[in-house]
């Protein structure tokens, strides 16, 4: 069968910065560009080291003044909703915001997103 993450896979250069809210906890960033890669993550306990799938989300740096501009995504299930966005760089750059709902394994994320208003005013 076909490698399932394409040939065409990165590794993602460190550090990762997963995104991880709480329970009803949200960030909003605007969204410049997406990219698809892979990464080696090393979770407490047997297995050892394991390789995922990671959406990398370039982010306005005034959205996330700490740490690199950018929010590594993790969950399937998210990347899944953001796939179409991913996949056509001509929807981005776009406002979207994050709220966590429940928590792990059931936690899902709610997505809303929408257009830079130009010349918006704060």
């Amino acid at each position: 069968s076909p490698d399932a993450k394409g040939a065409d896979s990165v590794t993602l250069a460190p550090p990762m910065e997963f995104l991880d809210l709480a329970d009803g906890e949200s960030r909003t960033f605007t969204v410049l560009r997406a990219e698809r890669g892979t990464a080696v993550i090393a979770p407490l306990g047997p297995p050892s080291a394991k390789e995922i799938p990671v959406l990398r989300l370039h982010v306005a740096p005034q959205d996330k003044p700490a740490g690199p501009p950018y929010v590594d995504v993790s969950s399937r299930t998210l990347q899944a909703q953001l796939a179409a966005m991913a996949d056509q760089s001509d929807l981005l750059p776009r406002i979207f915001t994050f709220t966590a709902r429940g928590v792990a394994p059931a936690k899902r994320y709610e997505v809303v997103s929408r257009p830079i208003q130009e010349g918006a005013r704060s």
